[in-house]
């Protein structure tokens, strides 16, 4: 990965590749550990592909108002499933929410269109699971803050009347973590060997885009929703260039938003520690 668009290189804690090392053996350990803390179902399928599958944790108590959090996985829209982000479940179901972890097919194998729309199609299907569910928060880090915000830019009437309503009462806040929000300057990296962006999809996928601020702009004032970007001091340089101008352009388009900078924190220690009730990111999560 070019360096400009690589968080391993900026962590200020260590060198690039034992920063990786040690988030992908966190993220073991900590998910280990939520799965034998927690009741979890796995690899509960929504779609037709083994990937698009989620991990449901549930808290001690449940009731059929019980909140649900939601969380989309990081990995650069390559890497990741929902076993290995367990972890983020941990601070979820101890404050009494269920989490549910969620997995989706993979770029080069499929499109950026196609990975949203299975998002889309996960928000609907576990709709069916949790119909009473008192307030649904959508959560996402670096490419799943991506996908969140496209979420939230997702004309909902298209998939009927009835998730609209669903959406209109239970979802009450969105949590964009480290997200990427402008997809035409990947075009030209040679990340876009796998990645395999088109000018026109890049522009279509881009929370960004006008058209996507436009509709992001209606759901949140539909729904009630609270829109909370967080980004964190020692990330890419590029990730955060794209939260600034992306926070630049909700503002000026006049949508409410909460913007909480992380100091001292980077790209992967602010989801290995999100194990802690009292990192900020778990309390930013599960308020």
């Amino acid at each position: 990965m070019s360096d400009e668009h690589s968080p391993s290189k900026y962590t200020n804690r260590l060198p690039a590749h034992q920063a990786l090392e040690e988030f992908l053996r966190v993220l073991t350990e900590k998910s280990k550990l939520a799965r034998e803390k927690y009741r979890v179902v796995q690899n509960i399928q929504y779609g037709d592909s083994d990937r698009q599958v989620v991990d449901i944790y549930y808290p001690d108590k449940v009731e059929s108002e019980t909140e649900v959090v939601f969380f989309f996985h990081g990995g650069y829209w390559q890497e990741g499933n929902p076993e290995m982000y367990g972890l983020t479940a941990i601070p979820v179901a101890q404050a009494g929410k269920i989490c549910v972890v969620v997995g989706t097919d993979l770029t080069p194998h499929v499109s950026f269109s196609t990975i949203l729309e299975q998002c889309r199609k996960a928000i609907c299907h576990f709709a069916n699971f949790f119909p009473l569910t008192s307030k649904i928060t959508i959560s996402g880090h670096s490419s799943g803050g991506h996908l969140c915000a496209m979420l939230l830019s997702t004309d909902w009437s298209v998939f009927g009347k009835d998730i609209s309503s669903y959406l209109e009462r239970t979802l009450r806040k969105a949590v964009l973590i480290c997200g990427i929000f402008e997809l035409q300057h990947l075009k030209e990296t040679r990340e876009n060997e796998n990645l395999k962006l088109t000018t026109e999809e890049a522009i279509k996928n881009s929370p960004i885009s006008a058209h996507n601020i436009k509709t992001l702009k209606e759901n949140i004032s539909n729904f009630g929703c609270e829109l909370v970007l967080v980004c964190v001091e020692n990330d890419a340089p590029t990730i955060l260039q794209w939260n600034d101008a992306y926070l630049k352009e909700l503002k000026s388009n006049n949508v409410h938003v909460t913007y909480k900078l992380l100091n001292g924190i980077d790209h992967f220690n602010v989801i290995q520690n999100i194990t802690d009730p009292a990192s900020p990111l778990a309390q930013i999560i599960v308020q």
